[in-house]
């Protein structure tokens, strides 16, 4: 099993733990630990993956430097044989011997990192889906977690208002009632003043 299974694994046996648990105190703390770490674990292998892309690159880029080498050494065979030397024939012969095996297990180990990498990131893009699964599980948490805390207060407050007479609440409502009361009375007496005033200079 290689990192990313084990580290996707971990992710989902700590989700499954901590709603097995959800009615334990603060699970809101518990949960926001472990987007934490899973958010951070994330980060890790995502580095991970962009390493192995880079390793995968460098390996094409000695592929295709080798590949060039043995083109030229084969030209150089012709050349020797067209000499006739033998000891430049046998050098040539063994310089494309060598640079024919190392392409070939560059090739090979290309193609195996290259299968790696599709591999991690195809690993990679479940395990971020995993992570925004949690955040989604987070915020829903949160929501009734903040449901609860409302229900809570307005619970309390309608508590305190039916064991007193007159709450704050009937409290501030006189208060309104009188304000307009008075607001209502000096608009009338300045109306009252305005009609009297045109009336005297009428006169």
């Amino acid at each position: 099993m290689n990192v990313l299974q084990r580290l996707s694994t971990t992710v989902e046996a700590m989700l499954h733990d901590l709603f097995d648990s959800a009615e334990r105190k603060n699970p809101i703390g518990m949960l926001n630990q472990y987007v934490r770490q899973a958010e951070k674990e994330t980060e890790k292998v995502g580095k991970l993956v962009t390493r192995q892309y880079e390793l995968k690159e460098k390996i094409a880029a000695e592929l295709r430097e080798v590949e060039g080498k043995l083109a030229k050494r084969m030209e150089q065979v012709a050349l020797a044989e067209a000499t006739g030397e033998q000891d430049l024939i046998d050098f040539t012969q063994a310089e494309v011997q060598a640079y024919a095996s190392r392409k070939a297990l560059l090739q090979q180990s290309y193609d195996e990192a290259a299968a790696e990498h599709t591999k991690l990131e195809q690993q990679f893009e479940q395990m971020k889906h995993r992570l925004q699964d949690m955040k989604v599980r987070q915020l829903q948490l949160m929501s009734k977690e903040n449901v609860a805390h409302a229900n809570y207060r307005m619970q309390e407050v309608s508590s305190k208002q039916a064991d007193m007479h007159t709450g704050k609440f009937d409290d501030a409502a006189d208060y309104i009632d009188r304000l307009a009361s008075k607001v209502n009375h000096n608009y009338e007496v300045t109306t009252f003043e305005r009609r009297l005033a045109a009336l005297e200079q009428k006169q």
